[in-house]
């Protein structure tokens, strides 16, 4: 079983991003011999990450993909349903670029679906204590760029891949937002642990 997961480095207001944390703590040692865990930190530019993004599937072929990003108001594990055809963002990347209205994959369908199973997946996260909600979609900055690059991918090397996007809070770390109760990097690692595992199990 081949597994992939990415985070982002840090960007814009966000000093230290965790899903590089997250991604630099996962012990691939930790699962059975038959997982074999590949880890990367993706730059937080467009086309950067879709180099590398690509590269990786190609080299990999994964049979599952998990990406990571930070959704800094939020206070739960997101699971992504929808990864849109459009890049559309104010906050310029790290490389200095921004998009407004500009479709990532000009032949490319409008949308793409998850491949997770994002409701058993859910489901086993609350049963381990991980508050975990199911969004409808990654937005439309470069977390979302990956996640439809990801999918699109897929669906053109015909790989019988679970492909999703995962986003999660900041942890204390980075700052507190009135209101919003943090996660720490611990329990958020865990989840993500969780996840492989269940995946792997799943397939």
């Amino acid at each position: 079983m081949r597994v992939l997961i990415t985070g982002f480095n840090s960007f814009a207001n966000v000093d230290t991003n965790p899903s590089q944390l997250v991604v630099e703590k996962i012990d691939t040692q930790k699962f059975l011999p038959e997982i074999q865990v590949t880890t990367r930190v993706l730059p937080t530019e467009y086309n950067s990450a879709r180099d590398i993004l690509q590269q990786l599937i190609a080299t990999i072929s994964p049979q599952i993909i998990l990406l990571l990003g930070v959704a800094a108001t939020r206070n739960v594990v997101s699971l992504e349903r929808v990864a849109l055809n459009l890049n559309d963002c104010s906050i310029p990347d790290n490389a200095g670029c921004t998009y407004q209205g500009k479709l990532i994959e000009k032949q490319g369908p409008l949308a793409y679906f998850a491949t997770l199973p994002l409701q058993d997946l859910q489901e086993k996260l609350l049963q381990n204590g991980i508050a975990t909600e199911i969004s409808n979609h990654a937005g439309t900055y470069v977390c979302n760029h990956i996640f439809y690059l990801a999918l699109h991918q897929i669906q053109q090397m015909q790989l019988d891949t679970a492909c999703g996007f995962i986003h999660i809070p900041l942890v204390p770390a980075d700052g507190c937002f009135v209101g919003i109760e943090q996660m720490s990097l611990q329990k958020l690692t865990y989840a993500i642990e969780l996840s492989i595992r269940f995946l792997s199990e799943s397939k």
